[in-house]
């Protein structure tokens, strides 16, 4: 029988020596825990009833980013509040402090120091001093027969004595000569029933015309001398304003007053050399 190949299929003839095709790779299966359907390996749910088939850690979304709640932005407001508070308090401190009143509370006549909020004042009332004395005092107001002079005289029988219980009577002593102040002594009326029939000077805000510094005094409501610690450079007028009493008292069948009464007011320091 002759040959029956057709001519073209010797241009087909395999080529010897080449090898033959890879096989493809083998899948891996795993049954499906859930069902028991077969799956691929690399599979994560089953293709016949979801479940999960890999083990393998889930992704994971990032994490969202932390927003400031209302409470925590207020916090930081108010820290912020208090840090500025904080430089203008530090501020006014350095450089506004001087215009501040001094707060002293004056001495009672029995011993006791004076205390005192100024800068170099050192609260207690200084003992090397010689008496100044004003040569005159112009009142706000004063009553017939009690000028503001009184306080001035040196005379334990006479007083200054102004109406209204007081409150807001100012008193503005001259001196003749630029002084240095070193302290203040106040003296409320030495007889006792009259001491108490009217009204005494209890707040009493002291300016010197050298400073823009108030001091301001508590008194004690006792007939004693009560010496205030005050420091002036050079002043030649001293203000000083009632800023609050001690009220009046009957004493037996006499009814109190309504005037503000006060003895004798006195300066002691040195006078400015040069003045």
């Amino acid at each position: 029988m002759g040959d029956t190949r057709e001519p073209f299929d010797d241009l087909f003839e395999p080529i010897e020596g080449e090898p033959a095709p890879a096989p493809a790779p083998q899948v891996q299966m795993v049954p499906c825990p859930s069902c028991g359907t077969m799956n691929a390996a690399n599979s994560r749910h089953c293709i016949s009833c979801g479940a999960r088939v890999a083990q393998g850690p889930l992704p994971m979304a990032p994490q969202p980013l932390v927003r400031s709640t209302a409470g925590s932005r207020a916090l930081i407001v108010t820290a912020a509040v208090i840090a500025v508070v904080v430089v203008i308090a530090l501020f006014y401190n350095a450089f506004v402090s001087d215009d501040e009143p001094t707060v002293t509370t004056a001495a009672n006549g029995t011993g006791a120091t004076t205390t005192s909020t100024a800068a170099g004042n050192g609260g207690t009332v200084p003992t090397d001093t010689v008496e100044l004395t004003a040569n005159r005092v112009v009142p706000s107001a004063q009553l017939s027969g009690f000028p503001a002079d009184n306080l001035i005289d040196s005379d334990p029988l006479t007083m200054w004595q102004v109406g209204q219980e007081g409150v807001g009577a100012t008193l503005t002593f001259f001196f003749p000569n630029p002084v240095a102040l070193e302290r203040i002594e106040i003296k409320n009326i030495s007889d006792e029933t009259k001491f108490r029939q009217n009204f005494r000077v209890r707040g009493i805000r002291i300016r010197p015309n050298d400073t823009t510094r108030d001091t301001v005094v508590e008194l004690a409501n006792t007939r004693d001398v009560q010496p205030i610690a005050i420091q002036t450079e050079g002043t030649t007028t001293v203000r000083v304003e009632v800023t609050s009493t001690f009220p009046a008292e009957a004493v037996g069948d006499q009814n109190p007053f309504k005037e503000l009464a006060i003895e004798d007011i006195k300066f002691f320091g040195s006078v400015v050399s040069g003045g």
